[in-house]
């Protein structure tokens, strides 16, 4: 098992404060990815995206939780070199997007 790789991305836009986190942590022979999004507002609808190697591997719109937060993690199998994800979220009202990416 290897240290976990990171990428982070925030910024406000309009009206709305967020940052978005996604870890990689390479087990071998598979993947475990967890996007995370921070926002100040609580049930706000964000769309969300994840693409292993250019490939989606997730596509769905969440709520952000009470708190504020929301979570997405996903397993995939680990391919020879390195491996490029991308993490995505889209605020359905506003359009603003926080991404970041990592490479395993």
């Amino acid at each position: 098992m290897s240290i976990p790789q990171a990428g982070a991305a925030a910024g406000p836009a309009r009206g709305l404060i967020f940052g978005c986190r996604l870890v990689s942590i390479d087990r071998g022979d598979e993947i475990t990815l967890r996007f995370r999004l921070r926002t100040d507002e609580p049930a706000g609808a964000w769309r969300v995206r994840m693409f292993h190697e250019g490939e989606r591997i997730v596509s769905k719109v969440r709520r952000t939780r009470p708190t504020g937060d929301l979570k997405v993690r996903r397993v995939v199998p680990d391919l020879p070199g390195r491996d490029d994800v991308i993490g995505r979220a889209r605020h359905v009202a506003t359009g603003a997007v926080c991404e970041v990416a990592s490479r395993v």
